[in-house]
């Protein structure tokens, strides 16, 4: 019979410093979403950046900022998993509606 090992972790997934590389065959997560108004407070307390950003409507400078965060998610998930294995999200997580997404004209010449 094929005897397996489990781990729950929970905890901050940008830092994923305690699991060994390709170590992980599966990770499921259900990540903030840019952009959404129900996490641009935890996005603001991700980064002290990205709050002031959205109050002077600046769309595009939090949008970025809010990818750095998630960026770091996504290198250590690489980092972590076996190069069989593949990230997911439930497909059942519930999709709340965006907040409106407007690029600023660049000021100046560009």
């Amino acid at each position: 019979m094929l005897s397996t090992e489990h781990k729950i972790a929970i905890s901050d997934a940008r830092d994923l410093s305690f699991i060994d590389d390709q170590s992980v065959d599966i990770v499921v997560t259900s990540p903030p979403y840019p952009m959404i108004e129900m996490w641009d407070e935890l996005f603001g307390m991700l980064n002290p950046e990205i709050a002031p950003a959205l109050e002077r409507d600046e769309s595009r400078v939090a949008f970025e900022l809010m990818h750095k965060e998630l960026d770091r998610v996504w290198s250590g998930l690489l980092r972590v998993l076996t190069r069989k294995s593949t990230p997911t999200r439930p497909v059942s997580a519930p999709r709340p509606p965006a907040r409106p997404f407007r690029w600023k004209k660049p000021r100046g010449d560009v």
